[in-house]
């Protein structure tokens, strides 16, 4: 890849994030004028989950990118370069954890506000997956047994069973992690 397509493409990106970061800004506000119980509310909410979501990418992408670099500062033992590449990695882990946290609260929010959202069983299954990337199984896994149990229909009930599968699995319980 060239020095042009290289720019062009840390321009484009940047944009992105400024335009996601507007969008966050545009949707928290119009969160905070929304009268109670104004049936927009649940679309807004959830439109701003997907954006913070949308962020999570951005930083997960860059927390990614810094691997590489780490990696070869840490074989030509440059530490003054290693120690700025995982600060610049750590500072990007920290906006990636801010945007799920976000996102989690966001969810939950409409969870607890809007408990008839037609589309309620993908809040929950959005809101189970950013638990669990949050390594908050237990609560995760609450959220899925109610996406199962209020929506046994869903399109997103396979994947809440895999996730239980899954979580039994990795805690060395063959027996239970097979029910699923």
């Amino acid at each position: 890849i060239d020095a042009s397509t290289l720019l062009g493409r840390e321009n484009t990106e940047s944009r992105a994030l400024q335009l996601l970061q507007r969008e966050v800004r545009v949707l928290e506000r119009l969160v905070g004028r929304l009268r109670e119980g104004d049936p927009r509310g649940a679309d807004y909410l959830l439109r701003l989950a997907e954006t913070y979501f949308e962020l999570q990418q951005v930083y997960n992408s860059r927390v990614r990118q810094m691997d590489q670099p780490i990696y070869e500062a840490e074989e030509a033992e440059n530490e003054a370069q290693l120690r700025r590449l995982r600060q610049q990695q750590q500072s990007h882990q920290q906006n990636l954890d801010r945007f799920r946290q976000e996102a989690i609260r966001t969810y939950a929010r409409l969870v607890r506000d809007f408990p008839e959202y037609r589309r309620m069983d993908e809040v929950l299954f959005s809101l189970a997956f950013g638990l669990e990337e949050m390594r908050r199984f237990d609560e995760a896994r609450r959220v899925y047994h109610r996406l199962i149990k209020g929506h046994p229909q869903s399109r997103f009930v396979p994947h809440a069973y895999l996730s239980f599968a899954e979580y039994y699995f990795s805690e060395g319980d063959m027996r239970v992690a097979q029910r699923f």
